[in-house]
């Protein structure tokens, strides 16, 4: 896409010696790493990637570089697009499969330390056949700060899965190599046996940063909202609401999916069907529910991973299927994802309006936490060259957990969700996302003793989207009134709160006119035996001059006024809170290119099955 017309060398150290000549010398606490999306602000599709975005990447330089002065161009590189993710090692192009990064010119300290392949690589597409063939190197890395602070740049050593092939297939027969890498933030454990140290401790132990951490929000390209990927701490404007809390297990989050709905944050329902509410099913997966059963997850959820080196959603079936039934989508299976109909009236209605999948997650406390993903961002363009012009498509896939016990929710998701992880504290902070129309950055230093974070006002939400959204009004709707979106239990009391007040005043102004009819009956008879006299001085004009009760004068009139209506959050579940299970976790993956959720501790999966 753009990305192919940016030379990021070249613009990483623009970049570098522009921000030089504003740097402090205030101590450094945090580190923010640039975006592709930032080394050319004034060309819109300058760093985007495809060809199922857009998105945008993370850059680094591979090797270790210096400079005699801050105002020394940074020369050297090559400057390399990652994908930011928990994993533990970062996974580079090399020129001999058309990247940037060559072995032969590595910086020291080098050192192969094995091979890799895997006709099954999971790292890039649980969707696709993505076929690779590399070796685990040590090289260095130098990362850049995007912040006016000294020293402005770090170098740290990386285990590095080198790809001196990669290729993604697809049933259609086309294939294509990926031109993004991953950038693994994670902290290595004896249970991969990979070597080195993660780049978080590193930057820690040079005092660069002043926790092993980082907060991540990958925001949405298409919609010109940068990406955010700070090491040592987070910018609070990226977390709105509550904060679902976790704790890791060998460095990787346990995060229980517990529902999944369809629903609309503000305006009008935008689809035919009347009710919608949860699309969850759970799982029959022998392996997802074991997992669930050996970290005492809640029955009928499922664990998931958010991952930002895949692109899609992955849920166990038949979740997507579910949603698909409300949208206009067709399943397309020589390409494998889901199309949208562009044609179809609804189409605009849905991805213009405030409609949402919101993904229900449980927390380590059995706190239920909401993060709604608007079908805004699911709307994603498969192009070149998985297709020949740019289409539309809806990024949800139904697979299984492939014997591991767990499903990704990749850079979609993580368009709207908030991800932050303190590895001092083993603590992982998942939370809703802004909008583009985003309050001003505010960044925070995570400390080694963090537990939680700092967020936003819930109603920030809706006001980031406002500007983007049309809100249905009765004639843009895209359903009768018949279809509507059915009204919150809050909504119909005040209704009938309404209806009875009204029925009061009715009633009141009934008794009024029955009172003076009364009145006027009894004066008719009472004229009647007065006799001719009394009738008189009633038609003198003395009398009539006399006012009526109240006439000619002026009163207020109330109305009842508007109330707050209040609904209960839905969907209304109990949490469930269950005793820890500690478990001991000796598998390690077949192969180092991929990211499994160690959950197989125990004897054997047949043994567990038979319990």
């Amino acid at each position: 896409m753009g990305a192919m017309t940016l030379n990021l060398s070249a613009a990483l150290g623009a970049l570098v010696t522009l921000l030089a000549a504003s740097f402090t010398d205030a101590a450094t606490e945090v580190f923010q790493v640039p975006f592709t999306t930032d080394l050319d602000v004034l060309n819109a599709t300058a760093g985007l990637y495809g060809p199922d975005g857009p998105w945008q990447a993370a850059v680094l330089m591979m090797g270790t570089w210096k400079r005699a002065s801050l105002y020394e161009p940074m020369d050297g590189g090559p400057v390399v697009p990652l994908y930011p993710s928990g994993l533990n090692f970062l996974q580079v192009l090399t020129t001999e499969a058309g990247g940037e990064y060559n072995r032969s010119n590595a910086s020291a300290p080098y050192k192969e330390y094995g091979n890799s392949g895997d006709n099954t690589m999971r790292l890039i597409d649980l969707n696709a056949n993505h076929s690779t063939e590399g070796a685990i190197v040590i090289d260095g890395v130098t990362l850049v700060n995007n912040r006016m602070e000294l020293p402005g740049y770090s170098n740290a050593n990386a285990t590095i899965y080198a790809m001196n092939a990669s290729t993604i297939h697809f049933p259609n027969g086309r294939s294509y190599v990926p031109e993004v890498g991953t950038l693994g933030l994670g902290r290595p454990f004896d249970v991969l046996e990979l070597p080195g140290t993660g780049i978080v401790d590193q930057l820690k132990a040079q005092g660069l940063i002043t926790s092993s951490s980082f907060g991540l929000h990958i925001g949405s390209a298409a919609f010109g909202q940068r990406g955010s990927l700070i090491l040592g701490g987070y910018e609070e404007n990226r977390i709105i609401g509550p904060v679902a809390t976790f704790k890791n297990v060998l460095g990787v989050p346990v995060v229980f999916l517990v529902d999944v709905n369809i629903d609309v944050e503000i305006g009008r329902w935008p689809f035919n069907a009347s009710e919608i509410g949860s699309i969850w099913e759970g799982t029959t997966d022998e392996y997802g529910q074991a997992a669930v059963k050996a970290y005492s997850g809640k029955n009928g959820s499922v664990i998931i991973d958010p991952n930002g080196a895949v692109p899609g959603i992955y849920l166990p079936g038949p979740t997507c299927a579910n949603a698909a039934k409300h949208l206009p989508v067709r399943y397309d299976s020589a390409l494998g994802y889901y199309l949208w109909n562009t044609d179809d009236p609804t189409y605009a209605s849905i991805v213009r309006s405030g409609a949402y999948m919101g993904f229900i997650l449980s927390d380590s406390d059995a706190k239920n936490v909401t993060i709604k993903v608007p079908f805004t961002l699911l709307n994603l363009t498969l192009d070149s060259p998985i297709v020949d012009t740019p289409t539309s498509y809806f990024p949800c896939h139904d697979v299984t957990s492939q014997q591991n016990g767990y499903w990704e929710l990749g850079r979609a998701f993580l368009q709207a969700a908030f991800l932050g992880v303190n590895y001092d504290t083993n603590t992982t902070f998942i939370a809703q996302a802004p909008g583009p129309n985003m309050n001003q950055s505010v960044v925070h230093t995570l400390k080694p003793s963090d537990t939680s974070v700092v967020s936003g006002p819930v109603d920030s939400f809706a006001e980031s989207w406002r500007p983007y959204w049309t809100a249905l009004d009765a004639a843009s709707s895209a359903t009768s009134t018949d279809t509507k979106k059915p009204l919150g239990a809050a909504a119909i009391g005040g209704i009938v709160i309404g209806v009875i007040a009204g029925l009061a005043l009715a009633l009141l102004g009934w008794f009024f006119w029955w009172r003076r009819r009364a009145a006027r009956a009894l004066a008719v008879e009472m004229d009647s035996q007065e006799g001719e006299e009394m009738a008189a001085k009633r038609d003198s004009k003395e009398y009539r001059d006399m006012p009526e009760m109240g006439a000619g004068q002026a009163y207020p009139v109330y109305e009842l006024g508007p109330s707050n209506v209040a609904e209960l959050d839905s969907p209304g579940k109990l949490a469930v809170s269950e005793l820890d299970s500690p478990v001991k976790i000796n598998e390690a993956p077949g192969s180092p290119g991929v990211y499994e959720m160690p959950v197989h501790s125990f004897a054997s999966r047949e043994e567990l099955m038979k319990r």
